[in-house]
């Protein structure tokens, strides 16, 4: 019997000390797990930043994209105004010129 009872006793306090590492692991699991959460969370914010600022900066592009748009097409039409004027200009008046000197030339000559 004497040397049951410290066998025993060692048994228990080896099954405590067991159960004890049990209830430890799983509070550290737990912890683990609420940080996963906590990181998830973090990750998941992030993503909505990047996601508004990308598509601000997709308005902004489109923005100047429309208005470089709109003065090149306004650009166009001016210079497209010009080279009528210009072509008007020179048809009209320089042709005619032209054709008098030629004719001019021709009956001195």
């Amino acid at each position: 019997r004497s040397t049951i009872m410290p066998l025993l006793e060692d048994t228990v306090k080896e099954a405590d000390c067991v159960e004890e590492l049990k209830s430890e692991k799983i509070s550290d699991q737990t912890k683990i797990i609420d940080l996963q959460n906590q990181l998830i969370e973090a990750k998941d914010q992030q993503v909505v930043k990047l996601q508004e600022a990308v598509k601000g900066e997709v308005k902004t592009v489109q923005t100047e994209m429309k208005t470089f748009a709109s003065v090149l097409q306004k650009e166009m039409k001016s210079q497209t105004t010009e080279v009528k004027s210009a072509a008007s200009v020179i048809s009209a008046k320089n042709v005619g010129d032209a054709v008098k000197q030629v004719v001019e030339k021709e009956e001195r000559g």
